[in-house]
C-alpha cells in the first residue's frame, strides 16, 4: 500500500502530465493556423507535433505506472544492494 507522501507524488506526476497535453494540443493547434495561413502546402506542423508527442506518451506512460522510472530505479537499487552482499 502506498503511502501519503507517495500517492501525493503519483497525483503531482498525473496533474503534470495533463498540463503538458494541454500545452501540446493548444501550441499545436496554433501551429497548425499558422501552418495553413502562411504555407498550406507544406504541413511543418506535423513534424512538431510528432516528435513532440513522442516525447508526450512517454510522459503519460511514465505518468501512470505504465513505464514507471521510480519502479526501475528501486529494481537497479536493489539489485546493487544484492551485489554489494555477495562481496
Amino acid at each position: 500500500m502506498a503511502t501519503d507522501a507517495q500517492l501525493r507524488k503519483i497525483a503531482k506526476d498525473r496533474a503534470d502530465f495533463k498540463t503538458h497535453l494541454a500545452v501540446y494540443v493548444v501550441v499545436n493547434f496554433m501551429l497548425m493556423a499558422i501552418n495553413i495561413w502562411s504555407s498550406p502546402g507544406t504541413l511543418w506542423f506535423l513534424i512538431v507535433a510528432f516528435f513532440w508527442g513522442i516525447g508526450l506518451v512517454f510522459h503519460g506512460l511514465d505518468a501512470y505506472g505504465i513505464l514507471n522510472s521510480d519502479q526501475l530505479a528501486e529494481k537497479e537499487y536493489q539489485k546493487l544492494k544484492a551485489a554489494q552482499k555477495k562481496k
